[in-house]
């Protein structure tokens, strides 16, 4: 019997029109159950008519050909032996074969196969003919070949070489690393016990995985890690995202108690910065767990935002948010509250736990936060938006959540163990988490024994050495030849001597059993002390120096000696009686010397001594002649009228002075100078200095202060033509392209009289920016350099960072925004700290030198050089922090002329409630002439004691 070609066809044309998914299987399938499910152990999937080829001739028949593909999913473990074409649309099992060889395949791999044909025959054997048909079909399959490749777009953090298979990190315990299985073709997995769906790019391999060796430890068990890169979108949400959502499996009613706890690794890597630069239309965050409201369209009742701070990698910023919606009107939003904010590091784990309740009508919400134990939120009332008819039930979502695609944002990692989203009250997690999971396959720590040293006498707390191990052990103990009690150990492995220890030591040896633990187990070594005895003190030789007058009991400085002196004493040199030394070592003036010192030098001889003996040493002190009085006089109007403003002028370079007009809000304390032998102003009050400066000035402001014509926080003089002084005072200076400029100044950042610290908390403040005059008026354009100090969040200072900006378009036309150069391009990298700033240290005298030339297109030699000397840094010399040759300004079609502001300006909100930021500047010279000499000999400043 013989069947034409367009018989056979109609049967091949099913493979072409409706196959969309080729699966390999364990077993031979035979239907569409076990090809997908039963047996299924990987799959490859398409749109119908792109796995098959159309009918074509064949030897005997007709055919149909598969295309070859490098990229099909691993989903299951287990050996590979046929495979089976199906219409995942319609349900429909098509055909099916074996492969040339079986191999064995693991979850999260990719596989390929090579090309194959499915062949119908035109000839069929009649006696093969039943009442049913035909005993079986009369057909040829090829027999592809099946290889396991590594052929991904992109690389996911974990694949170091070419290769797919499980990968592995590094994780805290023991040594040991976790497996990762990656997740394929399902929409939900479960993660310790509870469903949630998957938000991802189903086109990604490195999206979502989760750890397949989680020792029995305690934790919970699952360990759960999603990755996003740049342009990862959910087909869903339209975002770059890999998250878990509970939305379609468990949610929270209103007025209802929930409880999240969980711990999370943020895994170092690239800065996670995705404030700046800001791409228009762009909306991105990095947000790593929401709390979201079910209705549709709705949006986050609270979640925890991250940024790595100042673009720095693994500096890790958190913050904790909530919102709150118009009833009935989601796209209106009431308010976006930050509760808190502060330092989680990349590369371990941290603990958080959460306690919320969302009410029906939106006025008794509940948010309590707990990071590693300690309470961060505390916030009840009209928190979240209304529950009724609006927002809908509440649900969670946890993962890597980064908004908006595109904008080249980082790649960015996390991992989440501990999962407990309930509304059972496990408040018992908030000081008594889940341990932080393991790998199998740890050790116990192996402990190195150690030699340590220490000197009689010797003090309650200090530090003896640090005795170390291998498998990150989490805590120490000593557990022999401590029976006095001399010694402590802490969890970092650093031994201290104890109060019993600073009383009770002896000279001789000790011998401590230490032992290490982590989750594995424990690892003993020992510690062998040395403990020497005491030795006479050696007496530190200084020089010293204070300026006529001076008062009874005013301090000179102090003496330091080795061997912890238990008294000091003059033995020489102070026959008058002008100086005593107590027994810290404070030297100080006495009655007679407040009365009787003059102008010179003074050699004392001191000794110290302890329960060894004395050691001496020498005291030169510098007596300086009577300095100049300075009173500080208030500089801004109380009402500070815009059109009548605060001018003060200071003597330049080139025989030309400028006039400076101040910017800053109308508080008595925002703006202060100095001036010689002058009465200072009602509560400035006076100083005295033996020094003449150029000028010196005092800035301060505070979290409410606010300049009323730019709403910034800020304190400044302003010695530009600017637009908003219709009538500008006379001597105002500005510079042109092509003109060399230099300027040297010199700045002191004190603590905040209010809370001890700096004061500002949102990471930067500017002290000085050359700025621009633009073109139209009525427009500003970013300064194109300014001087920014960055600070740590805590109120410290971490550095500095000159930057610098040019364009060679118009900004204020064209739509683009000016360049910001590498602020560190040609400098010193050497000095800088680990946030890649200059050292800058508060409440110590900064000299800075500038000097540059103005070339907007950097065709005629533009450059910016900035040296920067200080006490502590670089031995005290000058350096060199920028040599920048290239495009600097934004030429005579944007800037009719640049110019020099100075002083404390912190944008808006840079300062938090309760908090203060204060600095002096001094010695502002700016002009044509040239400033090389000051590099290495600035002007003189007054003492810093003399600036509180």
């Amino acid at each position: 019997m013989r069947a034409g070609d367009r018989t056979i066809d109609v049967g091949l044309s099913a493979l072409d029109n409706e196959c969309n998914a080729i699966y390999v299987c364990s077993q031979e399938p035979t239907d569409f159950t076990s090809s997908i499910s039963t047996y299924a152990l990987g799959n490859f999937t398409s749109t119908p008519g792109s796995l098959f080829t159309s009918p074509a001739d064949a030897p005997g028949g007709r055919q149909a050909s598969s295309v070859a593909f490098t990229n099909g999913a691993v989903t299951v473990n287990g050996t590979a032996a046929w495979w089976a074409a199906v219409d995942t649309v319609n349900l429909r099992f098509l055909a099916s074969g074996p492969l040339a060889s079986p191999i064995a395949l693991q979850a999260g791999q990719l596989f390929g196969l090579t090309s194959f044909s499915v062949e119908l025959f035109g000839t069929f054997n009649v006696s093969a003919l039943t009442a049913a048909g035909f005993a079986a079909p009369y057909a040829s399959c090829g027999t592809p070949s099946i290889v396991v490749v590594a052929n991904l777009a992109k690389a996911s953090l974990l694949d170091t070489v070419a290769s797919v298979g499980n990968p592995v990190l590094s994780s805290s315990g023991g040594g040991a690393t976790f497996n990762w299985s990656r997740i394929y073709g399902t929409t939900s997995i479960v993660v310790n016990g509870a469903t949630y769906q998957k938000e991802n790019d189903q086109n990604t391999t490195y999206a979502l995985e989760q750890a397949t060796n989680v020792a029995s430890n305690g934790a919970l068990g699952d360990v759960t890690r999603f990755e996003v890169h740049s342009g990862d979108v959910d087909p869903v949400t339209g975002s770059e995202r890999s998250e878990l959502d509970s939305g379609s499996y468990a949610t929270i009613p209103n007025n209802t108690d929930y409880y999240v706890s969980y711990a999370l690794l943020i895994e170092p890597g690239d800065p996670i910065w995705f404030g700046y630069p800001i791409v228009s239309g762009h909306f991105d965050w990095c947000i790593f767990g929401q709390s979201h409201k079910s209705a549709a369209n709705s949006d986050i009742d609270w979640y925890i935002q991250y940024n790595d701070n100042n673009n720095v990698a693994n500096t890790g910023h958190y913050t904790i948010f909530s919102e709150n919606y118009t009833a009935g009107n989601l796209s209106s939003r009431i308010t976006t509250t930050q509760y808190t904010s502060g330092i989680i590091p990349r590369g371990v784990w941290t603990d958080f736990f959460f306690h919320a309740r969302k009410s029906s009508n939106g006025t008794s919400d509940i948010l309590q936060a707990w990071i590693n134990g300690v309470q961060v939120v505390n916030a009840s009332g009209s928190l979240f938006t209304p529950g009724d008819g609006l927002s809908g039930n509440t649900y969670w979502k946890f993962g890597n959540y980064r908004g908006d695609p595109g904008n080249n944002k980082p790649v960015t990692a996390c991992q989440w163990a501990n999962m407990e989203y309930t509304t059972t009250d496990i408040t018992a997690r908030i000081t008594s988490p889940k341990p932080h999971p393991v790998p199998v396959g740890g050790a116990a720590p192996v402990v190195t024994n150690a030699n340590l040293n220490i000197t009689l006498p010797v003090v309650n707390g200090q530090l003896v050495g640090t005795v170390t191990a291998t498998n990150s052990p989490t805590s120490w103990s000593i557990t022999a030849g401590n029976s006095a009690g001399y010694f402590t150990i802490n969890n970092s492995g650093n031994i201290t001597v104890t109060s019993a220890g600073a009383s009770g030591l002896t000279a001789g040896s000790y011998s401590l059993t230490v032992q290490a633990t982590n989750s594995y187990g424990s690892g003993t070594g020992t510690a062998a002390i040395t403990v020497a005895a005491a030795s006479a003190p050696v007496v530190t030789n200084a020089n010293l120096n204070i300026s006529l007058p001076v008062t009874n009991g005013e301090a000179v400085g102090t003496m330091v000696a080795t061997g912890s002196p238990t008294s000091w004493s003059i033995t020489a040199g102070n026959s008058a009686g002008y100086f005593a030394i107590d027994n810290s070592g404070n030297i100080t003036v006495t009655a007679t010397g407040a009365s009787g010192l003059t102008a010179g030098s003074y050699s004392l001889t001191v000794q110290a001594t302890n329960a060894a003996g004395s050691g001496s040493g020498t005291a030169s002190i510098t007596v300086a002649a009577a300095g100049t009085t300075y009173g500080m006089v208030r500089m801004n109007t109380p009402n500070n009228v815009r059109y009548s403003p605060t001018v003060k002028t200071i003597p330049q370079l080139d025989g030309v002075n400028t006039d400076y007009t101040a910017e800053g809000s109308a508080s008595n304390y925002t703006m202060w100078s100095a001036g010689p032998n002058v009465a200072g102003s009602s509560g400035g009050g006076t100083f005295t200095a033996a020094m003449t400066p150029v000028s010196l000035d005092r800035f301060e402001v505070r979290a409410a202060d606010q300049d009323p014509y730019t709403g910034a926080q800020r304190s400044e003089w302003d010695g530009g033509d600017r637009y908003r002084w219709p009538s500008p005072p006379g001597l105002l200076r500005t510079y042109q392209e092509g003109t060399s400029i230099w300027l040297s100044f010199a700045v002191c950042f004190l603590p905040s009289p209010i809370d001890g610290l700096l004061g500002i908390t949102e990471g930067w403040q500017v002290v000085g920016q050359m700025h621009s005059t633009p073109i139209p008026p009525s427009v500003d354009i970013q300064p194109l350099f300014n001087f920014e100090c960055e600070t740590n969040y805590s109120g410290g200072m971490r550095g500095m960072m000159p930057q610098w900006r040019y364009a060679n378009v118009n900004p204020l036309t064209s739509n683009s925004q000016a360049t910001q150069v590498n602020p560190f391009e040609g400098g010193s990298f050497a000095t800088r700290n680990a946030a890649g700033l200059e050292p800058f240290a508060i409440g110590q005298w900064h000299y800075f030198v500038v000097n540059m030339l103005l070339d907007h297109l950097g065709t005629n030699g533009g450059y910016l050089k900035i040296w920067h000397k200080t006490a502590g840094f670089n031995g005290g010399n000058a350096l060199q922090i920028v040599n920048y040759t290239g495009p600097i300004g934004y030429g005579s079609a944007v800037d009719s002329g640049t110019y020099w502001k100075f002083g404390i300006y912190g944008g808006s909100g840079a300062l938090s409630s309760g908090t203060a930021a204060i600095g002096w500047i001094a010695n502002v010279e700016l002009g044509n002439t040239d400033l090389t000499n000051r590099i290495a000999n600035p002007l003189a400043v007054p003492p810093t004691n003399l600036l509180y």
